[in-house]
């Protein structure tokens, strides 16, 4: 929804899942190259903690590089990072950064559980 009524509802959109950087995810930088103008849709960032720094590196400088090359390429894509973790407490305890929670913490939506029984939908 968020994608479809916004300018960039023709760009790409480039999904990467965290299962995806934990066997060689970090060299992903494609993933914003191919988004390119559009979205990048992070699902499950709570278990991308390999990367958190180079994304934190791509979002603060818009910029990344490819591996093997020197020189940077500009990153103008618009990110959406998903989690069912609640990332204020994983900063709490250490196991996500506080930096780059905060860049990624501009627009906040919380979504609750919800599942069907006898006949009704419950969500808490």
């Amino acid at each position: 929804m968020v994608r479809s009524n916004s300018r960039k509802v023709n760009s790409p959109s480039i999904k990467m899942w965290a299962r995806c950087v934990h066997r060689g995810g970090p060299q992903r930088t494609e993933t914003f190259e191919e988004a390119e103008n559009g979205t990048v849709f992070l699902d499950e960032i709570g278990e991308m903690v390999a990367v958190q720094p180079k994304l934190l590196g791509v979002l603060q400088e818009k910029t990344f590089q490819r591996v093997g090359s020197s020189r940077p390429m500009r990153a103008n894509v618009r990110v959406i990072a998903v989690t069912n973790r609640s990332l204020a407490d994983e900063v709490e305890q250490g196991r996500f950064r506080a930096d780059l929670y905060y860049l990624l913490n501009s627009y906040h939506v919380q979504f609750y559980r919800c599942f069907e029984g006898g006949g009704r939908t419950s969500c808490y």
